[in-house]
């Protein structure tokens, strides 16, 4: 889930976008969190600026995540399959012989 750094979820961070307007909520947020500001005043009209990047780095976060996240998948993808053509997963004959509808029912005489 995407939050912001007072861990408002992206959902949140939308309205709050919508109601106030981005340049705004970007301006209050900067203002909040960061610290230089906090020590030097001076740096007020930038604090919108700062707050976009901190956005925008996030964002190219999670895009490399996404990535990496969807090859790694693909790999494991992969892997399953030269596996099962090898026969060495022993997975869903395992997952039969543990569930009770795996099991047969010996007929009686």
């Amino acid at each position: 889930m995407i939050k912001d750094s007072a861990g408002n979820h992206a959902q949140g961070v939308i309205i709050n976008i919508r109601n106030e307007g981005l340049f705004p909520y970007l301006q209050r947020v900067g203002e909040r969190d960061w610290v230089l500001y906090h020590r030097h005043r001076w740096l007020r009209p930038f604090a919108w600026l700062r707050e976009g990047l901190v956005f925008f780095q996030k964002y190219v976060e999670l895009l490399r995540k996404g990535k990496n996240v969807l090859s790694k998948r693909s790999q494991s993808s992969d892997r399953y399959e030269m596996l099962k053509k090898l026969g060495l997963i022993l997975l869903p004959v395992l997952v039969q012989m543990a569930s009770p509808h795996g099991k047969q029912k010996m007929a009686s005489p």
